[in-house]
């Protein structure tokens, strides 16, 4: 089945490769933010792991922005669509 990339960029200290946080992801059409989850688990294991799921391993731990909006794991994603990865933002 032909696939569909991503782009995946990373709001704030690092990515998931070392000394990079724009990475592209090729999917299957069709594809949402969870199964793009499930595919950077895939490629980057543990590291992907820690960065992006609560310790459940299922429950994402960052937030998802698509075309300027707040997105839900559920949500379907294009070809060429840029997904931002946005961590916890935690003050004090």
């Amino acid at each position: 089945m032909p696939e569909m990339a991503v782009k995946v960029d990373f709001i704030g200290p690092g990515g998931l490769e070392p000394g990079t946080t724009v990475i592209q992801v090729d999917l299957t059409p069709g594809a949402t933010i969870r199964d793009l989850l499930r595919r950077l688990v895939e490629i980057y294991g543990n590291t992907a792991r820690k960065k992006l799921l609560q310790l459940d391993g299922v429950t994402p731990y960052v937030e998802f922005i698509v075309k300027g909006k707040i997105v839900s794991p559920d949500h379907p994603l294009e070809a060429g669509d840029e997904v931002l990865i946005l961590p916890p933002i935690f003050g004090g």
